[in-house]
């Protein structure tokens, strides 16, 4: 393989293949907190609401919008008390207002993940007040602009240092005691695939969420014996133009097009792709997975 992919001849876009994984790296994690909306989404949110989690609280940390509004409304419709947190107000309360219209049950909450003890405080108080915390998503990420290791600068590092990976810890620390004082629970978190196939110029990016993955292997081990499953879901490439600025230009629907043909299925992801397979795994259907990662991602950069 070259390191240049040139298409022209064939009218496809000419990107270096070292911009692509950048770039996608950053949209992969701005997924979770960027607004990804469409005709097929809508039409899924319409759907009838089942009873699969009713009487179940579930808790999702970044879910104003991208992955975790999605998995907020995918959980409300299946019954669920949603607690969501996010940084940003307006969103969050616009995702509330969307899944109570609907008929579900949604409490957003302004918090910073980066911050623990009102992280903490949140989770606490959400479980306090439900009487329990049955399904925990620790989804908070970010990305940083794509670029050499010698350019990071290191307030983006801590930032994102402090997001994707303190932000996990320190939500399974708080999540922890109130399911091991039930003696059941689910702690899902949001890796990437670029957990396990390191990103060149996102090398921040790809470290926090391989330090994810260690970190949920290691506490299922620990906790796997108090009734608790402890796993993550590891996106591909989850993808809209609004998601690259990072590199100071969107990219057009063609080329959104083409980053679908690096992954096997031959499409990008949608936020519901993921929402979906995380209730799943959070319900009966995944009761005997534990541990794991999860590969949601096409077989992205993989084929």
């Amino acid at each position: 393989m070259t390191n240049k992919i040139d298409n022209h001849e064939n009218n496809q876009p000419d990107l270096s293949r070292r911009k692509i994984v950048g770039a996608v790296a950053a949209g992969a994690a701005l997924a979770a907190t960027a607004g990804i909306s469409g005709a097929a989404n809508a039409q899924e949110n319409a759907q009838p609401l089942s009873r699969e989690f009713s009487g179940k609280t579930v808790l999702i940390t970044g879910g104003t919008s991208g992955i975790g509004a999605e998995t907020a409304r995918e959980f409300a419709r299946h019954g669920a008390n949603v607690a969501f947190c996010g940084r940003r107000e307006s969103l969050g309360k616009q995702v509330e207002s969307e899944i109570t219209a609907s008929g579900g049950t949604a409490t957003f909450s302004k918090v910073d993940v980066r911050d623990p003890k009102a992280l903490r405080t949140w989770i606490d108080k959400t479980a306090n007040s439900s009487g329990s915390l049955d399904i925990a998503f620790n989804n908070a990420g970010i990305a940083i602009p794509p670029g050499p290791i010698e350019n990071v600068d290191p307030a983006q590092y801590k930032d994102i240092i402090d997001t994707n990976l303190h932000g996990v810890f320190f939500a399974m620390q708080a999540q922890i005691p109130h399911m091991k004082s039930q003696g059941s629970g689910v702690i899902i978190n949001t890796s990437s695939a670029f957990g396990s196939h390191a990103p060149n110029t996102q090398v921040p990016y790809g470290a926090t969420k391989g330090a994810v993955d260690t970190m949920t292997e290691g506490v299922a081990k620990e906790i796997g014996g108090n009734g608790i499953r402890v796993l993550a879901v590891a996106p591909g490439a989850i993808l809209d133009t609004d998601l690259f600025r990072f590199i100071g230009r969107s990219f057009s629907e063609d080329e959104i097009s083409y980053f679908g043909t690096l992954a096997a299925m031959g499409r990008t992801g949608r936020p519901n792709d993921i929402a979906k397979m995380v209730v799943a795994l959070a319900g009966t259907q995944g009761s005997f997975v534990h541990g794991t990662v999860v590969p949601i991602d096409g077989m992205f950069l993989q084929s």
